[in-house]
């Protein structure tokens, strides 16, 4: 009889702490592998550093390796140059060892790398300010130098990490749970702004990191061009007989008496987007002064006075998001009203001084500005929305001759919260379970979340939450913990994996698609028959099919009862095919019906027998070059191997040794020319070559017939 000793699954416990404070690090992916296990990867869950990974084979050579991926943080395998790791009693180690039965606590310390930060302002000629959404790309420098200019001569493209600075224009570039941080060396920081000349700035990420490196950056305003119309509210026919004069800051005055002979409006050229005292003047005309700003990357921009009476122009440029970018862009197609009331119930659109209303649309060409001149003195709400954004109705108060502010608003994109709910319909665990969303349109991509039990130690119902997922298409993916193949349907009124996040609605609201797993456990093993003398490998190739495909492969999956591993799959067939990879040991396949709850897949190998054959022929040996052939016969259904379906033909000493036969009952029938013999019942046992139980070879002496 053979025997074996039952194993016991172990557990690790591994978190994340920074190798510089040994403050704890969240957030962090960590993905296991080796011991011939199929990899497993967690994501910590908000505000916490850590994770658990259950039932693991025990192993302590090889042993289990962990890769981690931290945003700010070297992405590396444990026992690397990146990460030190220290496991159960503060031990310094390169792996993991998971003992039977035992928990493993490890604590991966990792390198933190560089990062830029600093702060974007605007040059306005008079003036300098903090500039916010500016667009910040850095980028790795390959060429050498002892300067920024010269080690930037060249860079890498794909190191690019792109960020928008703040409403105070700070802003800072690093790594993410998907990209790593900022390498040692010179990088190449390169910033753009709507209206701004770009600018370039040098940043040098020390080897050992301790602090951010600062970088501030300037960027010029463009200048813009400014159009004026002259005309009276009763006709509305532009005027070309008026004296147009713009004074700036310091009370310079620029003043143009012909208007452009198409258009008729007043033009200035050139001029920095800041605001001006404006005077329209003429024979005919009574002075009028009023002060105008302009706006940052808008040209042309074109108001409109009139002469006879008292009215204002509100501009500006409504931006919001788009896309993946980083920074807010001026958006098109914005709808913008002046009127009264506070939110969309209770807005109604005023009419200004020529009895319309009060409404514009923002153009593609200046993007995003809008002007309204027709505005009477007055406060107002502002009611500005686009489709996708939450709406909003800032105050003004419009005063004739003095300067009215830029009305410039960025939308926020309506977002809602995804609330994935995943159920185990059979109750089955399913920790490690994760989530992940993917625009199919130009959305940012979001982080992939952790299912969580909603109940934890009572139904098995998991949720993944994705927070302010902006309006659009989502494909969404869910991945089970390792070992699960079970089917995943949509419940209730979801169908599929698109998920639409609509563009309105109260922001950050819920969308809840919800899901269910059906699966049954088969939990497979591998055992040596009882009879088998030898005992079975350590290891053998295990592969699972199902319906021609395969499920689950493994082909150093270990051996005994106790090293059983469960897998989880839908009702059906499995097919369990064992290749031993190691005689005298049979490959086998067994087939097991799943269905909803646990079911053995127990697969017993066994090992295959040998004998030698010698042959005589009347009571002495074969004459000359004769040989005889030996046919087998089984007798307890077994199956003739290939290498012998047409016999064997012995050899030297008149001897033949079969090898790779079943064990079980066998007769072997000698042929020498036309006489042949057939020996009785011979009962072989499993084992290798002279554990025939004969004690001797088998003679078959082939006689005439008289």
């Amino acid at each position: 009889m053979t025997s074996f000793t039952l194993q016991q699954f172990g557990t690790l416990v591994i978190s994340a702490a920074d190798r510089s404070t040994g403050d704890p690090v969240d957030g962090a992916t960590f993905t296991l592998t080796g011991a011939g296990s199929i990899p497993q990867t967690q994501i910590a869950a908000p505000g916490a550093s850590g994770v658990t990974f259950t039932a693991l084979a025990p192993s302590a050579s090889p042993a289990y390796m962990v890769h981690i991926q931290a945003a700010g943080y070297q992405f590396d395998d444990t026992g690397t140059a990146g990460i030190t790791l220290a496991c159960t009693g503060g031990t310094a180690t390169t792996s993991v060892a998971v003992s039977p039965g035992g928990t493993t606590t490890c604590v991966a310390s990792l390198t933190r790398l560089g990062a830029i930060a600093g702060t974007v302002s605007a040059d306005l000629g008079a003036a300098t300010q903090p500039l916010a959404n500016a667009t910040l790309v850095a980028r790795r420098c390959t060429a050498s130098g002892d300067t920024g200019a010269e080690a930037c001569a060249t860079v890498d493209a794909s190191s690019a990490r792109t960020v928008a600075s703040a409403s105070d224009g700070t802003y800072r570039v690093t790594g993410t749970a998907t990209v790593a941080g900022l390498a040692s060396g010179w990088w190449k920081v390169s910033v753009t702004a709507p209206g701004y000349t770009s600018n370039v700035g040098y940043a040098l990420i020390p080897a050992t990191v301790t602090a951010d490196t600062a970088l501030d950056v300037t960027l010029d305003v463009v200048p813009v061009t400014l159009q004026v119309g002259v005309r009276t509210s009763t006709t509305g026919t532009l005027r070309t007989d008026a004296t147009v004069t713009l004074f700036d800051s310091a009370g310079t005055p620029t003043t143009v008496t012909t208007p452009d002979t198409t258009s008729h409006l007043y033009v200035f050229a050139g001029i920095a987007p800041t605001t001006y005292s404006l005077q329209v003047s003429g024979t005919t005309i009574a002075t009028i002064n009023l002060q105008v700003t302009l706006a940052v990357g808008v040209s042309p921009q074109t108001i409109y006075v009139l002469t006879d009476v008292s009215a204002s122009t509100v501009s500006g440029t409504i931006s919001g998001q788009q896309g993946s970018a980083a920074a807010a862009a001026p958006l098109s197609s914005a709808s913008v009203s002046i009127g009264h009331g506070d939110d969309a119930a209770s807005f109604a659109v005023a009419n200004g001084v020529d009895n319309q209303p009060m409404t514009a649309t923002t153009g593609s060409s200046p993007a995003g500005y809008f002007s309204i001149s027709t505005v009477p003195d007055g406060t107002y709400n502002v009611q500005i929305s686009h489709s996708g954004y939450e709406s909003q109705w800032p105050v003004i108060t419009v005063v004739h001759g003095q300067a009215q502010a830029q009305l410039n608003v960025t939308l926020s994109r309506v977002t809602h919260n995804v609330v994935v709910d995943l159920s185990s319909v059979n109750g089955f665990a399913l920790t490690g379970a994760t989530a992940s969303l993917t625009p199919t349109g130009s959305n940012p991509p979001q982080a992939d979340q952790p299912f969580s039990p909603t109940s934890p130690g009572g139904t098995h119902a998991y949720r993944a939450t994705f927070t302010a997922v902006p309006f659009g298409d989502w494909t969404l993916a869910i991945t089970l913990p390792a070992h699960h193949y079970g089917t995943i349907v949509g419940t209730g009124s979801t169908s599929g994996f698109t998920v639409t996040v609509p563009g309105n609605g109260n922001p950050n609201t819920a969308v809840n698609p919800t899901y269910s797993l059906t699966e049954g456990e088969l939990d497979l093993a591998v055992v040596g028959d009882t009879d088998a003398v030898d005992s079975p490998p350590a290891t053998v190739s295990l592969t699972v099919t199902h319906s021609a495909s395969t499920v689950y492969s493994n082909t150093t999956f270990p051996t005994g009862a106790g090293a059983a591993i469960p897998i989880w799959v839908t009702a059906g067939s499995y097919a369990v095919a064992v290749d031993p990879q190691s005689s005298p040991w049979v490959a086998k396949s067994v087939t097991f019906s799943v269905g909803s709850g646990t079911v053995d897949g127990t697969v017993t190998i066994t090992e295959t027998s040998s004998i030698t054959i010698h042959v005589t022929h009347n009571g002495a040996a074969l004459p000359g070059t004769t040989h005889a052939t030996v046919t087998l016969t089984p007798q307890d259904g077994q199956t003739v191997p290939p290498a012998y379906t047409s016999g064997a033909t012995t050899g030297t000493g008149d001897n033949v040794t079969l090898t790779g036969l079943p064990a079980g009952d066998w007769k072997f029938t000698a042929a020498v020319g036309g006489d042949s013999t057939t020996s009785g019942t011979i009962t072989l046992v499993p084992g290798a070559a002279g554990d025939d139980g004969l004690g001797a070879t088998l003679t078959i002496d082939v006689l005439t017939p008289p």
